[in-house]
This record gives C-alpha cells, sequence and structure tokens, in this order.
C-alpha cells in the first residue's frame, strides 16, 4: 500500500476524519482553516475559510452535504460542502472542543472548555441543539444541556449508537457514555494514561477509536466500553480514523517538545 501525504495545512493538524464514503477526508489545524481532500489521491478539493482561531475539532454528516467545525474562536459552524459557504454560526460563551452531527442530521452536538465567567470557574459542558427548532438553534431551547460528568474538561465526543448517547473522552483520560434524554451518566472507565485527544465511530459497527498523548490509540464497544485492541506508537496520537471502506485505520502523530 502507497502511503499519500498530505501538505495543505500550516500548523498542527488537530482532527481528521472520513465521510460516509470513504472518497473524502477532512482534515482541521491550529491554523483556523479546514479542508477537504480526495482520500484516493491526496488532491485538496477545497477549504473552509472563516474562523478566527484554532478548529479543535470537525464533523461530516451522512450524506456528505454539511461539515461542523468547533473552534477556539469560541464559535461553532455549519458549512455546505459543496458550496463551503457557511449556514450557521453558534457562538458559546467559551471556547468550542469538540463537535458532531447525528445520524438523522437534525441533531448538532458540541462541547465547550472550562473557563472563568464574571470571576467564576466554569465547568466544560455538552451542548446538544435541533436545526428544526430556530429557538434551539438560537440556544434558548437546548436539546440538552449538561456539564462534564468528568473532573476534567471533555477533549472529544461523539454521538452513539442510534442516536441514544453521547461518548465523551476527557483530559484525564476517561470515557463516560451519557444518555441522550436524560443526562444521566451510563458508563465510565478510566481509558488512557494521558489526555483523549480524538474520538471517532466505526460507519457499520458499534465501535469507535480513540487517540491520546500517551502513545496508544484503543478500539472499544460503543455499547459498554468494553476494550477490543490497543494500538502502541512512538508518539502522541493527535488524531485516529477507522477507514469506512477497508480494515484500516489511520492516525495523526507529532513531536511535542
Amino acid at each position: 500500500m502507497r502511503p499519500i501525504i498530505l501538505n495543505g495545512h500550516e500548523r498542527p493538524i488537530t482532527r481528521l476524519c472520513y465521510n460516509r464514503d470513504g472518497d473524502l477526508i477532512f482534515t482541521a489545524a491550529k491554523n483556523s482553516v479546514a479542508n477537504v481532500w480526495f482520500s484516493a489521491n491526496g488532491e485538496r478539493l477545497g477549504s473552509f475559510h472563516g474562523h478566527d482561531g484554532v478548529i479543535w475539532w470537525l464533523d461530516v454528516d451522512w450524506s456528505t452535504k454539511n461539515l461542523l467545525t468547533a473552534s477556539g474562536d469560541y464559535h461553532c459552524k455549519l458549512w455546505d460542502i459543496e458550496t463551503g459557504k457557511q449556514i450557521e454560526d453558534f457562538e458559546n460563551d467559551a471556547p468550542a472542543r469538540t463537535c458532531g452531527i447525528s445520524f438523522c442530521g437534525n441533531l448538532l452536538m458540541f462541547t465547550t472548555d472550562e473557563t472563568f465567567v464574571e470571576g467564576k470557574n466554569k465547568k466544560s459542558e455538552i451542548i446538544i441543539l435541533d436545526k428544526r427548532d430556530p429557538s434551539s438553534l438560537s440556544g434558548a431551547s437546548p436539546v440538552l444541556r449538561v456539564f462534564s460528568a468528568d473532573k476534567t474538561k471533555v477533549t472529544g465526543a461523539i454521538w452513539g449508537p442510534l442516536n441514544k448517547t453521547i461518548i465523551c473522552g476527557h483530559d484525564s483520560g476517561a470515557l463516560t457514555v451519557l444518555d441522550v434524554r436524560s443526562g444521566q451518566v451510563l458508563h465510565q472507565i478510566a481509558s488512557h494514561k494521558g489526555p483523549v485527544t480524538d474520538i471517532q465511530m466505526h460507519l457499520h459497527l458499534p465501535m469507535f477509536i480513540t487517540g491520546s498523548k500517551d502513545h496508544t490509540a484503543k478500539l472499544y464497544s460503543a455499547y459498554d466500553l468494553s476494550s477490543i485492541r490497543t494500538y502502541t506508537t512512538e508518539r502522541p496520537i493527535n488524531s485516529a480514523a477507522i477507514s469506512p471502506t477497508r480494515d484500516h485505520f489511520v492516525r495523526r502523530s507529532n513531536l511535542e517538545h
């Protein structure tokens, strides 16, 4: 298998993911621009400009129509993939760390970092909005808004099977599974010895992969967080993704100083 090197970001990559068909790869980096590439040859298809800070996370919907990005500039943005134009802009009271589009495409999830608001420490939050409801999109009536179940901030989050749960990775290395309706914690484990840097679901199977600064990527069951396999590398892992068409996964590592 011939490796393909993608050169298009001026600063370290923070996140990468495939679309459902596996023909496109979306990447985010600390240079405030998201890119989309053809996975077959590594050619860059286009870019998404509009953020004023680092893009920590991105997610593409099931039909490859919309892209959702979360940025340190306190904004989450919804994009039209075909045109590259911004559709919605969600402003938060804290830097946005992660985001995700539900399998049905109607629900938008994002998480925020810990921050100081009016002189008080505000914990990391998990927020879910409904695209079909204007009051929900404005933030007035969110589907769910809860604080992080772990003592540390959420560093990665994805939708669980059937949109019934949210699976979160934390700065402490822990993994938690939240019920979407109640916000209650269903499962929680100590997964990694370092911060979870990425978490991505398999397209067809109820399992997901995590990346961590502890030099490992791990496969878990999306139902009960049971461990499936561990991959060890020589460097901290920034991002990890499972191919939707082959028995492969791709990881992104950086040398840290």
